[in-house]
């Protein structure tokens, strides 16, 4: 599945000028000459695979700038074809008003996300248009929007991509130090600060070496956070704060904080009983009555949830609105949440065959 994303790339392009709030600077004023050039230079490299389309993100968007040309562009390709998401009436208007009858393909969703019907396209994009409701409609859950479950699968294939990077994924062999890992049937195992074994090893922490993957974890946070930036509900103001449980996931979670506009608090060693005292002032005049958005890296055993939200909930001063975790390892679940108020963006145990065990 392809998705060419243009409010990603103006708020990247905007965090490297220092511009504060990018979030709404550029919901407002993307599709200069320099964005449609950006889309176009994207869109012109994609290579083609057994869908031959590609879906351009305008979703996040009232209206966009040079939008006729960007579509005349766009039509102008042969070989692949574009499907643009949208939101709404305002934009649609504005490319109705500006190109009718518009020659390629619009998905339109209401307001909460739900897919409405296809506009435009050509004879040709008949098939292209059963092909992308397909998209839509794979793994779907009935209790998400067609856009967030769409969401879902983009987040899921992106991170996965994003560890068959050098150094994101450790997977122990042979010529390892031998402390360090185990053999077990003829499969190497590494050992873990708990002595258990893993099959392999998420090395998130490679990952925040990297800008781009930190933006482009920080804006999947921000997309589920907002819940695909639908209308019918104001998402961001119900939110007070980014609740973080180490200082990997602070990485992240300070690009989210620099892009939404929205404070971060770090809960990090939790584990020594002299310290928490202290934890608990600092972080009561921090979070008291607050509605927040916990954020892990990975979750693995549930135990990383559990240890933060016992440590929360003791103190009873905020209302944990959202869990968001970037990897979900699967291997247990926490006991001190539902399973449906965590979002993981990313469930690689399958595709990993991932395995945490005992010696």
């Amino acid at each position: 599945m392809k998705i060419i994303e243009p409010l990603k790339y103006k708020i990247l392009e905007l965090l490297t000028k220092g511009q504060v709030g990018p979030l709404n600077y550029a919901r407002l004023r993307c599709g200069t000459e320099l964005d449609i050039r950006k889309i176009l230079d994207i869109y012109s490299c994609i290579k083609i695979n057994k869908n031959p389309y590609v879906f351009i993100d305008l979703v996040p968007f009232e209206r966009f700038g040079h939008i006729s040309k960007l579509i005349s562009s766009l039509n102008s390709f042969k070989n692949i074809r574009p499907i643009l998401l949208v939101m709404g009436e305002g934009l649609l208007n504005q490319i109705l008003a500006e190109t009718y009858p518009c020659p390629i393909l619009i998905a339109k969703f209401n307001e909460k996300g739900d897919l409405l019907k296809f506009e435009g396209g050509s004879k040709g994009d008949k098939k292209i248009e059963k092909l992308a409701i397909d998209d839509f409609n794979r793994k779907k859950e009935k209790k998400i929007s067609d856009l967030l479950n769409f969401r879902n699968i983009v987040s899921n294939d992106m991170l996965t991509q994003l560890l068959s990077e050098p150094g994101n994924l450790d997977i122990p062999n042979k010529n390892d130090e031998k402390s360090t890992r185990v053999c077990i049937s003829g499969k190497y195992y590494r050992v873990m600060e708990n002595n258990m074994l893993v099959s392999c090893y998420l090395n998130v922490k490679e990952i925040g070496k990297n800008y781009i993957a930190i933006h482009s974890i920080a804006y999947e946070i921000i997309v589920f956070i907002l819940e695909y930036f639908r209308r019918d509900i104001d998402l961001y103001n119900q939110i007070d704060a980014i609740v973080t449980t180490n200082n990997t996931s602070l990485i992240f979670a300070s690009c989210v904080q620099t892009i939404l506009g929205k404070p971060v608090v770090a809960i990090d060693k939790l584990g020594p009983i002299p310290s928490l005292n202290l934890h608990r002032r600092k972080l009561r005049n921090m979070l008291q009555d607050k509605n927040v958005i916990l954020v892990e890296e990975v979750i693995a055993t549930g135990s990383e949830i559990d240890r933060a939200l016992f440590f929360l909930n003791n103190m009873n001063i905020s209302k944990i609105i959202k869990i968001i975790s970037i990897y979900n390892l699967e291997v247990g679940i926490p006991r001190l949440v539902s399973p449906d108020q965590i979002i993981s963006l990313c469930k690689p145990k399958e595709k990993l065959n991932y395995v945490y065990r005992s010696k």
